[in-house]
Formats: structure tokens, sequence, C-alpha cells
């Protein structure tokens, strides 16, 4: 996978041998069109694999000679790097394909694109972008994840897919051609994710392409290519799309792929698809204990059920409010008395205004025979 030869300013060409963004400009025409073929293609993405079918979302970026990655999250918009198009203003090729030497793809132009209007080249903060296409686009979106970086889907047990058309190694010349590979994160900072592996990385050319994370059963853009040393042999680094989502939504119109929300928002393991109702309460998700609190934490449709605050009975009233006998729909506070033995009005008395209450309290009722109660 491959990343640019666009130079970042010198404050970043670091002593581990030069960080750069992972864009890059291989042999195109003079004209900008989509490349011949340059070169036999041999290994993989560092550490990775070729991708002959699947993640079709992914998606190669031509901009007048230069070439990224990117990632279709909604119909008609894809999500690449800020990088990969700075100071360009020029039509974007987006081609779907697995294999831009081969025949079998389709691409459309755009020139409506956006980078983040806070990206910095100096740090490469808040670098992402978008390219709004000028119709529905071939493929299916993958969702954008919301969520911030923890233990649930991170690290060496749950690595990342980074997919992209990139070079394999930071000498090759072999670009355009969909990589994958798995790279743990090892940590994460308020811009990016960062991982160091001197076996897996991404190279010149997978700028702006995803990092999928597949934390909650279905997969999710989690990072966008970003930079990392110059050889590729060290580490890289995707800036986080979950601090970005205001952004991106603005072009997207919040827009969730079919299947819905598959993002936990709120971290308690469970997703709006896997029925949490509440996916900005921890405290609300399928099988989440019932608190006296006018809140369905369980999602059941039902509320404060197995606690003081749940009408039992359905007749409008709860312990909590009085109910004496809230399994009997007859008594709560209120209720007219019935000569049943029964203190249906729960205020003490049983049968009062009916001829079984003692009135006068000489331990006779009219039931009784008493002619003067």
């Amino acid at each position: 996978m491959r990343r640019a030869t666009r130079t970042l300013p010198l404050a970043l060409l670091l002593v581990t041998g030069g960080l750069l963004p992972a864009c890059t400009y291989p042999g195109l025409d003079g004209d900008g069109g989509l490349p011949e073929i340059l070169a036999q293609l041999d290994s993989p993405i560092v550490g990775g694999q070729n991708v002959t079918s699947g993640w079709e979302s992914v998606v190669y970026l031509s901009m007048n000679g230069g070439e990224c990655s990117g990632t279709l999250i909604s119909p008609d918009v894809v999500l690449t790097a800020a990088h990969c198009l700075q100071g360009f203003w020029g039509s974007v090729d987006v081609v779907w394909t697995h294999n831009v030497y081969q025949s079998n793809w389709e691409w459309m132009q755009s020139s409506d694109h956006h980078t983040h209007p806070q990206y910095n080249p100096g740090t490469m903060a808040n670098d992402i972008a978008v390219i709004v296409l000028p119709h529905a686009a071939p493929g299916n979106p993958h969702p954008v994840n919301e969520d911030a970086p923890n233990a649930n889907w991170t690290g060496n047990n749950h690595p990342l897919t980074f997919v992209g058309f990139g070079v394999t190694s930071g000498w090759s010349n072999d670009s355009g051609i969909k990589r994958k590979v798995d790279i743990a994160v090892d940590n994460s900072d308020a811009n990016f994710l960062y991982y160091y592996d001197n076996q897996h990385q991404t190279c010149f050319g997978d700028s702006g392409g995803p990092a999928f994370t597949d934390h909650n059963g279905s997969w999710a853009v989690a990072g966008v290519t970003s930079w990392g040393d110059q050889n590729c042999s060290q580490m890289g680094a995707n800036t986080r799309t979950d601090v970005h989502i205001p952004w991106i939504e603005g072009y997207t119109g919040g827009y969730s792929p079919p299947g819905g929300d598959d993002n936990d928002e709120d971290g308690d393991g469970y997703t709006p698809d896997q029925g949490d109702c509440d996916d900005q309460d921890a405290g609300v998700h399928p099988g989440a204990p019932e608190t006296p609190d006018h809140i369905d934490e369980d999602c059941d449709g039902q509320v404060d059920e197995g606690t003081d605050y749940y009408d039992d009975d359905g007749d409008g009233y709860t312990e909590a409010d009085g109910d004496c006998d809230d399994a009997h729909p007859d008594v709560h506070p209120n209720a007219p008395e019935s000569p049943d033995h029964i203190d249906n009005d729960c205020d003490g008395n049983v049968d009062e205004g009916t001829q079984y209450y003692d009135d006068d309290g000489d331990g006779y009722t009219e039931a009784d025979g008493d002619c003067d109660d």
C-alpha cells in the first residue's frame, strides 16, 4: 500500500528518517489520465495481500498525476485525506476497481471536493477530506466509526484492516492494486491512531484509504491513512474519524448504510442495530437492570418494570403512587370500595361505605344485623 511524494514541512521530517504523507505521484500520462502498466507486480502491500474481490467501497483516486485511496461512505460521498487534495482545484478521477491496470473498472469525475477547514499541513492535524460525487456511485458504502478508541476494538487482539492502492515498499513502483493488511493500533491521541510494525505497514498511495474496524460485528471506517516513515517500515498514523463526525455528516447528511446504525457510541457493548434504544447512555441497553427512574433501561418498551414505579396491573397507579395491591386492577388509591373484604382504595379501611363496614365501632356491621351502625 502507498503514501505520497508530497513532502511535509521540515517540522515533520523527524529523526526516524522523515515522515511523509501517504500519497504518491506515479507515472500517469501527461493528460492526467489513468495509469498505464508501469511495473510488474510482485509481493503484496507491506506484509499484507492483494484483494481480488470485496472491499468494493475502497476506491482509487487520481488527481492530475497524483494518486490516493478513498472510501465510499454514502451513495455520493467519498472519504479521503486532506493532503491528497491540498492545492488541487481540478476534477478527481474516482475509480471502482481492484486493479487499475485492467479494464474492468467504473469511474466518475468530481470537482466538488472539500478539505477540512482546520487541516494543518505542518502537523497533519485534521487530515481528512470528502469528495462529493455527481450522482450515486456503484457499490455499497461503509459506515464511519463514531466510537473513541478503546480496548474493545484496538490493540493486538483487535487489529484494524487497512485497505488501499499503494506500493508494497518505500522503494517500489507497483501502486494501483487494491491491497489489505491487518495492523494493531498501538496508541492514539486527539488526532491519530498510531501503529508501529516493521512487518506490516501502509505505504505511498494508501493516503486517504480506510482503516476498518469490525468491533460491532460489521465493518466501519475508524481511520483515514495519513502519514508514516519514508520507508514504510516503522510506523504509520491514521486520522481518527470519530472526532470529525459532525463535519463528515455535513456532507453525508447523517446517512447510515442499509442495516441501520452499527456504532456503539456509549461503549456499553450494544449498538442501535442490536437494540440499544439510547446509544448516548451506557446504562441503557438490552438486558440492563431496570431502576426506578422512569427510564426504559433494558429497551423492552416497558419503563421501571420490577420496581415500585411500574404499574404492574395497569390501573394507572404504581406502588410508589400508593397502590397497595399492584397485582389487582380494582385496588388503587381512589378506587370505589365494594363489599368484598378488600381495601380497594388503599386508605387502610376495608369496605367503608358498604354494609360490611362497622361505622360505629361496636363490633357489628349492618351485614351482621346492626340496625343503627
